[in-house]
């Protein structure tokens, strides 16, 4: 027994330095160019939760696609925000809700397109490339519901110009977007139809690798976050 007293307060202190590296280190996120509504209204839940933790952290506002896959590559620790996806979740973790989101169907009133019409699959949808909502019609496109090709521009302003002009018949977009691109692009909302697809809850995705070196983050990160909303 006196062989194994002085084993506790080493394996006490080691893992006392393993819950602090995360303050020892600077945290990169990435998230979308200034301007993404949704990643206005969440960036001050994710800075005060940040703030309490005292844990420092560097943003860089990168095309979406591209956040991602730094994230993936480990050259970011993680981006928001981002709503659940099997394909995201195979290298990183999502964290609680910080936002709830919902993704409509959006159409042209004058074509009279509803959800509850037979050939509604087999039209044409369109979602930005690298948002989840391109990663859902893709699962419901490889599993043989939607019939034609999806059309992945680069960001949602295009996505809503494609619709306008005729090029799609259905927009898969989230509703704050929706409602942002309304204002901006001065588009009259009398001239579209909107049905809910799905709803979403939204937070930061951290990278694996960030979180088996900071095994104790995630749990922290969560509870700071509970205070902050």
């Amino acid at each position: 027994m006196s062989i194994l007293k002085p084993i506790f307060p080493i394996v006490f202190a080691f893992m006392f330095v393993s819950s602090a590296n995360s303050q020892d280190i600077i945290l990169r996120l990435a998230t979308q160019p200034e301007g993404n509504k949704l990643t206005e209204l969440g960036e001050p839940y994710i800075h005060c939760a940040l703030s309490h933790l005292k844990q420092p952290y560097t943003l860089d506002r990168i095309p979406w696609q591209r956040a991602q896959n730094s994230t993936q590559l480990g050259l970011h620790d993680g981006f928001f925000m981002a709503s659940k996806t099997v394909e995201r979740d195979s290298y990183a973790s999502l964290s609680q809700e910080i936002l709830s989101i919902k993704w409509l169907y959006v159409t042209l009133r004058k074509k009279a397109i509803s959800p509850n019409q037979s050939s509604f699959y087999n039209l044409k949808f369109s979602a930005e490339l690298g948002s989840a909502r391109y990663q859902w019609l893709k699962k419901i496109h490889n599993d043989g519901i939607i019939t034609q090709e999806i059309e992945t521009p680069s960001d949602p302003a295009s996505v809503i110009k494609m619709l306008l002009v005729n090029r799609i018949d259905i927009a898969l977009m989230n509703s704050i977007t929706l409602k942002e691109l309304i204002q901006s692009l001065a588009i009259n909302k009398q001239d579209l139809s909107s049905y809910i697809a799905y709803k979403k809850p939204t937070g930061v995705y951290f990278g694996h690798a960030f979180i088996k070196q900071n095994p104790l983050f995630l749990t922290r990160f969560n509870h700071a976050l509970l205070k902050c909303k």
